[in-house]
């Protein structure tokens, strides 16, 4: 039992050691848009008609977000809206 313990925290420690995520994004308000990141990252710089566009095109299904995917107003979200 002892070994078994020890062994299990031994190989959580080094899993979750192994690994590291570094994040050069964040959760941004589309107030405050990283412009010059984004323009330097991928050569492009969103302007007001483009953040609106994708302002629209996000829903809030009982407290989870969504994207509508098709000009029919089909909605994508991740599931855990439809399973509360």
């Amino acid at each position: 039992m002892r070994f078994s313990a020890i062994s299990i925290l031994l190989s959580s420690l080094i899993a979750t050691s192994a690994t590291s995520a570094v994040a050069d994004e964040g959760m941004w308000t589309f107030d405050n848009l990283p412009r010059e990141q984004i323009r330097a990252k991928y050569n492009f710089t969103p302007d007001k008609a483009w953040t609106d566009y994708v302002m629209r095109a996000t829903v809030n299904i009982g407290g989870c977000s969504a994207s509508f995917i098709s000009p029919q107003g089909c909605v994508f979200d991740a599931g855990q809206a439809f399973r509360r």
